[in-house]
């Protein structure tokens, strides 16, 4: 019947499912929930450069390889994005439920998007480029953010991260391409409080 998934709609499915667990549980390992940098407290001169490296299993198959960059820097873009309980619990809400969406996008660049499941934030896949390019301006993001908290029209970046998938016998799989470079906006203005 025509409302049975397709077996392509179904490995499809399977796919974004599981690619949305990889994430959340980098996620989980990579920012811990105390994790919330105070306003006033200054930044470490590599604090641009860092980056946390975690690898794991997923479904015991798949080892996954999973890099976040700057988590302090992103501790305090989500401490000028989010009230300071969503900031500490931003890992939370991210991994709580199963994220949503996980199919390419419409748009010219054909990258993947995710969802929270309250909607509050959108996950999406990047370029190398993008995130070359992104590293490259976030000094200057942070300054701006710092200097405008609630009231920057720009959109908030709160998380970047590489994954990749380790295969590790001789079937191939195109479970993350190579790498899939992904960073987290809030999808929602902070109110004023």
């Amino acid at each position: 019947s025509s409302s049975e998934l397709s077996d392509k709609e179904k490995d499809a499915k399977a796919k974004s499912l599981l690619i949305g667990k990889i994430v959340q549980t980098g996620i989980l390992r990579t920012i811990n929930k105390d994790q919330v940098a105070e306003e006033d407290e200054g930044l470490a001169e590599d604090a641009f450069v860092s980056k946390t490296r975690v690898k794991f299993k997923v479904d015991g198959d798949h080892e996954i390889l999973f890099k976040s960059y700057a988590n302090t820097v992103f501790a305090k873009l989500r401490g000028f994005a989010l009230t300071s309980q969503s900031n500490r619990n931003f890992a939370q809400e991210l991994t709580e439920k199963n994220l949503e969406g996980g199919t390419k996008g419409e748009g010219k660049s054909g990258q993947i998007f995710f969802r929270s499941h309250d909607y509050r934030y959108i996950l999406k896949t990047i370029s190398e480029a993008e995130h070359l390019f992104l590293l490259s301006f976030l000094p200057d993001y942070y300054t701006h953010m710092n200097f405008f908290p609630k009231k920057s029209l720009l959109c908030r970046f709160l998380y970047l991260m590489v994954c990749c998938c380790v295969v590790r016998y001789t079937q191939t799989t195109d479970l993350l391409d190579t790498h899939t470079h992904t960073y987290t906006h809030n999808s929602h203005s902070r109110s004023e409080e």
